[in-house]
Order: structure tokens, then sequence, then C-alpha cells
């Protein structure tokens, strides 16, 4: 039976700061997630925040943990997504079909700096919208 799928965990080793939390790694911090018929991972996608930027990076990352997971009965689906910290370098990326969405490719998280919102936001999150992404 389906009963949700968790869409902003971060699990994956070397990448997030959940996996760190969890002795066993990212086998252990997805195993704590049984009751989730899926996670789709947002590690973080940022510029001025996060020392893992490119899209590449992220994949690799991800990639690496999966062999982990191979073979563990219960555990849910995995799917690989990012969390966008949404500034201009971030805005051009999910433009330009460089963001990691979640599956499907029609919606993506993003989080919005803490200290200033982005200029003309609502026209950015416009044309992301036109672009056919769910925010």
């Amino acid at each position: 039976m389906d009963l949700f799928v968790d869409l902003h965990c971060h699990w994956i080793a070397d990448i997030d700061d959940g996996a760190e939390a969890c002795p066993k790694g990212s086998r252990c911090f997805v195993g704590y997630a049984r009751p989730a018929s899926g996670l789709w991972s947002p590690p973080r996608t940022c510029v001025r925040a996060c020392s893992t930027t490119e899209k590449a990076d992220l994949e690799a990352a991800y990639q690496r943990m999966l062999p982990q997971l191979d073979g563990q009965p219960g555990l849910p689906e995995v799917a690989l997504s990012s969390e966008h910290f949404f500034d201009d370098i971030v805005f051009s990326r999910l433009m330009r079909g460089e963001g990691i969405p979640y599956p499907g490719g029609r919606a993506a998280l993003i989080e919005f700096p803490s200290d200033n919102i982005p200029t003309r936001v609502a026209d950015r999150l416009f044309d992301l919208r036109r672009k056919g992404l769910r925010l």
C-alpha cells in the first residue's frame, strides 16, 4: 500500500546533513523511513550557502548511495531531486533545464534565502511555471 512520499528528506551521504546524523549512513537513514512508500531526496542546489552546486556532483553522490540500498527488504523507493536555493544563478539553471526536479520533471522544490527575497520573484516564478514547472 502506498502511504506517502517524503519530498524533503536529506539522506545522501557526502552531500546531505541528514545522512550524517545516522551512524550507519544512508542505508540506516532510509530504513527509518519505512512507513513512506518513497523518498525523493532533495540535496540542496545553491550557490552561496552550499559547497556542492553542480548537478553532476549531486547525481554522482546519489549513484554512490544506490548500491548500499540494494537487497534491503522493505525500504521505500528512492529518487533524486533537489532543494533549489532560489537566486539568480539557480533560476537560470532551472530555466535551462539544469535543475533536478522531482521525478517526472514537472515539480521542483525551491527555498528562498532567509535574508532577502530575490528581485522580481513573482515574474521569475511565472516564467518557471510557463516552462512547465510547479513550484
